[in-house]
């Protein structure tokens, strides 16, 4: 009795925060019972052309999502107690009404609220790999999947170019970054969060520097260094499984370090050590650091509610987006001023179109990803083979609302060793700022590399169209 008195009082209190919202779509909300016949509540204009529906299931889903919006609609979704036609647009729909809706019923979100304070999980050394690995040693199979045969699992770079495909706006991405780290053959790279290698490949086979490079994951450690080896590159590369604040330091320290959406699993009172870690392997001297962060709004930063999400539980454990503000205070403090900011930019809008195309790689080869998720998991039910599958559409979905309604962006940062070194002439001019030439100086090339390019040979060869009609925060086209 005193459940479905809960269940009851959560039915009313979602029901009344959906009607004291603005609606510009159609929400139409179907509520199963097995006593009697369904109830269809409609929210918002009816004669509107779109229109989005879920389909309660399980009454229990009421009191998840009283609990915590974010949280427990994602869980009642993920386990199958509703279903929805169009998740993006509940979460578009949310983050318009986010400041009216809240978190949740204060009363019921008590609990959650409190275990959220007392075993959120941290980013220490003991904590830290075991947080990564959580998501990223899930298996080498399912990435391979859904990533291009690159292995990028971060933003693509994309043109206006309808046909490009993924692969192609990886190397783009990649190439952006070794460019803005300025590297030359003798450099030393340290290549923080290094995935399976793809960056590092790059570099050491278009530039020919040295390159070592750090992850928590084993499994990505273990598919990194085969790539490598395939490439005829492991006299140039070290993978290490290895934290960054344990990373081997050579005699001078690194000439370059790079690190691409791994700042996102440093955790918020740990942004300061990291720079400073940082800070002390990178080359006092001429020393130039490029990272590439997810980041989110000032006031979605300011305003995070004090209970767990969806990401938080299911995708990132210990995971924090920062501010871009918060951002560089860090890099100024953590580096004691040592560290100055070069150039910022902003390629947000590119993830769009990376994660659309990443969950219909998921989706497209689900029969394989679900195979190998059954050779690892052989006691697996179909409800929880299910929530599985669930959790990565759910995530794909969540991160693109939050990448449209630009709550969440995406950055390019470089920063150099303060002073720089004076400039000599001739003066640099900068003829390309919004058409960026993806190449690089042929200078910076080994002698003789099937490599050496003049801008647009190189693109040609790697499939790259149209890089010079790239502005630098490119509109997605979808």
């Amino acid at each position: 009795m005193f459940e479905g008195l809960i269940q009851s009082y959560s039915q009313s209190f979602v029901l009344q925060a959906l009607a004291s919202i603005e609606h510009q779509e159609r929400l139409t909300v179907v509520i199963n019972s097995h006593a009697k016949e369904p109830e269809t509540v409609v929210f918002g204009p009816q004669s509107a052309a779109k229109g989005v529906q879920i389909v309660i299931l399980n009454p229990n889903a009421w009191v998840r999502i009283c609990q915590a919006f974010d949280l427990g609609f994602a869980e009642a979704y993920i386990y199958q107690e509703l279903e929805c036609d169009d998740l993006r647009h509940v979460f578009q729909l949310y983050l318009r009404n986010r400041t009216r809706l809240g978190f949740g019923n204060r009363l019921l979100s008590f609990l959650p609220r409190l275990r959220h304070l007392l075993f959120t999980p941290t980013n220490t050394l003991a904590h830290s790999r075991s947080n990564v690995t959580f998501h990223y040693d899930t298996s080498n199979a399912l990435f391979a999947a859904l990533l291009s045969p690159d292995m990028n699992y971060s933003n693509g770079w994309w043109s206006n170019n309808p046909h490009e495909t993924l692969e192609t706006a990886q190397i783009r991405s990649v190439h952006n970054i070794l460019q803005k780290a300025r590297i030359a053959p003798t450099d030393h790279i340290l290549d923080i969060g290094c995935g399976w290698g793809s960056l590092a490949i790059e570099a050491a086979r278009l530039i020919g520097c040295r390159v070592t490079g750090i992850t928590l994951a084993s499994e990505q450690k273990a598919l990194a260094e085969k790539r490598i080896k395939a490439a005829g590159l492991d006299d140039r590369i070290t993978i290490l499984l290895c934290d960054y604040r344990n990373a081997p330091m050579p005699a001078g320290g690194y000439d370059r370090i790079v690190s691409v959406e791994m700042v996102e699993h440093v955790g918020k009172k740990y942004m300061d050590g990291f720079f400073g870690t940082i800070s002390r392997l990178l080359k006092p001297e001429g020393g130039i650091l490029v990272m590439q962060a997810i980041t989110t709004n000032n006031m979605m930063h300011d305003n995070k509610p004090g209970i767990t999400t969806f990401t938080d539980r299911y995708i990132f454990p210990g995971g924090y987006l920062c501010s871009t503000n918060v951002f560089l205070n860090a890099l100024h403090r953590g580096s004691d001023g040592t560290l100055e900011l070069d150039s910022l930019q902003s390629i947000g809008p590119s993830y769009i179109k990376t994660l659309v195309t990443w969950r219909e790689n998921f989706l497209e080869n689900w029969g394989l990803i679900r195979k190998d998720y059954i050779d690892r998991h052989p006691e697996a039910t179909e409800h929880e083979i299910e929530a599985f599958r669930r959790v990565w559409v759910y995530y794909f979905t969540y991160c693109e609302a939050g990448f449209r309604s630009r709550v969440l962006t995406n950055h390019v940062i470089t920063a150099v060793r303060t002073p720089e070194p004076a400039i000599n002439d001739p003066i640099p001019v900068f003829d390309e700022v919004l058409e960026p030439n993806l190449g690089f100086d042929s200078s910076h090339f080994k002698t003789g590399s099937p490599w050496t390019y003049n801008g647009k040979e190189l693109r040609a060869a790697q499939g790259i169209d149209d890089a010079l009609n790239v502005r630098d925060d490119p509109v997605t086209q979808l």
